[in-house]
């Protein structure tokens, strides 16, 4: 039933789906001393002791000035650095240069990077969209964060300068975009970071100059928002409850601009107060988004990384300035949140991306944060064994701390419960495999589309149906935009005359897992998504038979009336059907799956991925290229089961069809 990690690695190297950043391991950089013995996470070789986190007893009302008293306790003296990169650390780091460690690895690949930042020009301000500065704030916070930290460890000052003259030609700017305040968020933690790890090199000039920076373009417009004040924003993205990842990214992005800048500013109560209200909203988020019964994150897998990555940032930042988080992360969700990214990815590690979520891959440096934080190393070993490999990212370099031992760990096959959103079953984890997924859950959540009852397949590491993701989020019209409504996703619409303007589901449905079973012969997940649809009752089953390696999707309908009824799969394999409709042979490259129709309901027949002539109209949405609808259509009765097996080639179909209510 279950397959180590081993086997996971393996299909990583197989499917190609890293991109790597090596550095030869015989060639150190200019400043490296002469090699020394390997070392690994946790060897006996490291000098950096695991610090024991401050018990605090805190009013949230006062937590404010709670965190700066801590600022200033913690780091006498205005001491830097302090953000997530505190001096002991900054020690331990320079220690392993050129001892070829996993330390030394990261650095090396480190410093690669930053000496690309020399030569390329600063930021200039652009709302290239007519909305967002969004990449240009990101490209500021990457040079900053690459040549900064390059500095601290190698004391080479054309880094710190690099560094410097982003942040000032983002101090000229006329503003950070406060319309679309996530810009804000990343651009503050840019100013944040830079101030904190440049503070031995920036001159009293320069450092006064961020500070007002940040204090005019980032805690004046976030004090408009914390108290919803009259101003133009493209999201109220504080006042909104539960939200989404702008609360961790602009209340993480704005927190760490405050640690680093609070003992220098003549009035603190503004750093206080963005230190509040930031705090405040980030504890509540994490405890609604994360969720408590196994983990999942409301906004799917890609949300889940940028979200997940600024709290680890935010919370990292807490802990090395203060001493403590203060409890931010005590959360059962937030611990399990771990397995989240990989169990929902497929053996190659690519992600089942329902809502507006792209296609992703998946072991993320976050999960190294949550391995540290949550003294998990079954957690961070997915993502330690991929640096192993040479796999390196700065944000690695965030959360690799020598006391953490990674273990190698056993991970099931299966993923899903009674009550959850979602479930994913595999054969495996080898490329041979199968796996699918299945999505419930709520429709009317951030970044959530009309896709209650979509699926994903894929085996042989082929994904035979995709979801296709969000479209651009500046059309007019984007809520009913083809990839938004049910037509554009693996599960059914029903009347889409009359439904597919409002998206062809339910703003309002909601649906969890009622029928769950994991075994070694066959698992599935049944829900009720009635909730959704205009009808007497609508039920679907996914089950994986792992003998065969056999997917069913199987859905139950009682209708009001003799409605139209539409099954659809987006596939981008050649598609062949037999003359009386009942199989279709779906072919990608070497690798088949044959679809057939058990029951006497339902015949096959293939449209374009595209918007029918009942869909709303939405000019400039994708064209979806490549793909093909796989499509069965029910009329003229008023109940109808369609249970739909899809078999890789040379495996025998099933027969007849089990009633969901039976499935056992």
């Amino acid at each position: 039933m279950k397959k180590i990690i081993a086997l996971l690695l393996a299909a990583v190297m197989l499917g190609g789906a890293v991109a790597c950043t090596k550095t030869p391991a015989d060639k150190p950089d200019d400043d490296t001393t002469a090699a020394g013995e390997q070392t690994t996470a946790g060897g006996d070789e490291t000098t950096l002791p695991k610090k024991e986190e401050k018990q605090v007893d805190y009013e949230m009302e006062t937590v404010g000035k709670t965190l700066v008293e801590l600022v200033k306790e913690e780091h006498p003296n205005n001491e830097h650095p302090r953000i997530i990169f505190d001096k002991e650390r900054v020690e331990f780091w320079k220690g392993q240069i050129g001892k070829f460690s996993v330390f030394d690895k990261e650095y090396r690949a480190m410093k690669k990077t930053a000496n690309t930042y020399l030569t390329k020009p600063v930021q200039e301000y652009d709302i290239y969209d007519g909305i967002r500065l969004l990449n240009i704030c990101r490209n500021v916070l990457a040079t900053v964060q690459y040549c900064a930290l390059t500095y601290l460890l190698s004391g080479q000052e054309k880094f710190a300068e690099r560094a410097a003259q982003e942040l000032d030609a983002a101090a000229a700017f006329p503003d950070w975009n406060p319309y679309h305040f996530l810009d804000v968020g990343e651009m503050s933690c840019a100013f944040g970071i830079g101030y904190d790890w440049l503070y031995d090199y920036l001159s009293e000039e320069r450092k006064a100059t961020y500070r007002e920076k940040i204090i005019e373009y980032a805690f004046k417009p976030a004090q408009q928002d914390f108290g919803n004040k009259i101003r133009k924003r493209s999201y109220k993205w504080y006042q909104d409850t539960p939200g989404d990842n702008w609360k961790l990214v602009c209340n993480g992005g704005l927190g760490i601009a405050a640690l680093a800048i609070c003992d220098d500013v003549t009035d603190s109560n503004i750093c206080e107060e963005v230190l509040y209200y930031g705090f405040k909203s980030c504890h509540k988020f994490i405890r609604d988004a994360y969720m408590e019964l196994d983990g999942s994150y409301v906004e799917s897998l890609g949300y889940w990384e940028y979200a997940t990555e600024y709290l680890g940032m935010y919370s990292t930042a807490l802990s090395t300035a203060c001493g403590t988080n203060l409890d931010l992360t005590d959360w059962i969700g937030l611990e399990k949140t771990g397995y989240f990214p990989l169990m929902l990815s497929s053996n190659r590690f690519y992600s089942f991306n329902f809502g507006d979520a792209g296609v992703s891959y998946t072991l993320t440096a976050p999960l190294l944060f949550l391995g540290h934080e949550f003294n998990r190393p079954d957690i961070g070993y997915f993502r330690y064994q991929l640096i192993q490999d040479g796999t390196y990212g700065i944000y690695d370099m965030f959360w690799l701390y020598p006391e953490d031992n990674f273990e190698e760990v056993e991970v099931p096959n299966d993923y899903g419960s009674l009550e959850a959103t979602n479930a994913t079953f595999r054969t495996g984890w080898a490329k041979e495999d199968m796996f699918c997924g299945i999505h419930f859950g709520k429709n009317d959540v951030p970044h959530g589309h009309s896709d209650m009852g979509t699926f994903i397949l894929e085996y042989n590491n082929v994904r035979f149906f995709d979801d296709l993701g969000s479209d651009d989020y500046n059309l007019n019209g984007y809520g009913v935009c083809y990839r938004h409504i049910s037509e554009g996703h693996n599960t059914l619409t029903m009347n889409p005359k009359l439904t597919l303007a409002g998206g062809g589901q339910k703003s309002t449905g909601e649906s969890y897992i009622s029928q769950y079973k994991s075994a070694d012969d066959e698992s599935f997940a049944v829900c009720d998504m009635t909730n959704a649809y205009f009808c007497e009752s609508v039920k679907r089953g996914m089950k994986l038979i792992k003998g065969t390696k056999t997917v069913i999707i199987q859905d139950e309908i009682v209708c009001k009336d003799t409605d139209d009824i539409y099954w659809f799969g987006h596939t981008k394999a050649t598609i062949d059907i037999s003359e009386d409709g009942k199989t279709a042979k779906l072919t990608i490259g070497d690798t088949v799956i044959n679809a057939y129709i058990l029951g006497e309901d339902g015949t096959f027949f293939i449209k374009t991925a595209k918007s029918t002539e009942w869909s709303p109209k939405v000019e400039g949405q994708a064209e979806n290229t490549g793909y093909a609808r796989l499509s069965v259509n029910l009329k003229g009765k008023t109940s109808y089961t369609l249970s739909i097996a899809f078999v890789p080639e040379g495996q025998t179909a099933p027969t007849g069809v089990t009633p969901l209510a039976n499935w056992n």
